[in-house]
C-alpha cells in the first residue's frame, strides 16, 4: 500500500476525477465555489471571528455538561466538592475567554491606530519624535531621548487640546 492512497489528491486518478467534475460545472457554480473558498480563507486568516465562534460554544457545552451531571445526581450534599470544582472551572474558563476577547480588541485597536498614524503627513512631526513614536508602536525599547521627545509631544498635545476648547467656545459664539 502506498502513501498516495492515504492522501486526498495523491493519485493521478483522483486528480482526473476532480478535473472532470470541475469541467462539468457551469460558470456560475464555479464562481460560487470560489466565493466559498474565499470565505474559508478569510475566516481562517481573521482569528477574531474564528475564536469568537468557537469559544462561546465550547463554554456553553461545558455548562450543559455541568447541568446534565447536576440533574443526574439525587444527593448533592455528598458532591459539594465536585460542584465547587465545576464552578471554579467554569469561572476560570469565563475569565480566560474575557481575557482573550480583550486581547483581540487591543490588537484591533493598535492596528487602527497604526493606520491612522500612517495618514499623518511626515512633515507634521519632527524626525526624532516620529522615530520615538515608531519605536513605541512597534514595541521596541525606548531610549532616554525617545522618552524625552514623547514627553515633549504629550505637553504640546495637552496645550493644543486646551486651545481647542477655547476655539470651540469661540465657534459656538460665532454660530449664534
Amino acid at each position: 500500500m502506498t502513501i498516495d492512497k492515504w492522501l486526498a489528491f495523491g493519485s493521478n486518478e483522483n486528480k482526473k476525477k476532480i478535473d472532470k467534475k470541475f469541467n462539468k460545472l457551469s460558470e456560475q457554480e464555479i464562481i460560487e465555489l470560489k466565493k466559498k473558498q474565499l470565505r474559508k480563507v478569510i475566516i481562517g486568516k481573521n482569528s477574531k471571528t474564528h475564536e469568537k465562534e468557537v469559544l462561546p460554544s465550547d463554554f456553553l457545552s461545558t455548562v450543559i455538561q455541568f447541568k446534565e451531571w447536576l440533574n443526574s445526581r439525587s444527593y448533592l450534599k455528598g458532591d459539594l466538592e465536585k460542584i465547587e470544582m465545576w464552578v471554579r472551572n467554569l469561572n476560570t474558563k469565563l475569565k480566560v475567554e474575557a481575557q482573550k476577547e480583550s486581547k483581540i480588541e487591543i490588537k484591533s485597536r493598535i492596528i487602527d491606530l497604526k493606520e491612522k498614524y500612517r495618514n499623518i503627513p511626515p512633515d507634521f512631526l519632527d524626525e526624532k519624535t516620529r522615530i520615538a513614536i515608531n519605536k513605541k508602536i512597534i514595541g521596541q525599547t525606548l531610549t532616554t531621548s525617545d522618552h524625552y521627545y514623547l514627553k515633549k509631544l504629550k505637553q504640546v498635545i495637552q496645550l493644543k487640546l486646551k486651545e481647542e476648547k477655547q476655539y470651540n467656545v469661540l465657534n459656538d459664539i460665532l454660530k449664534l
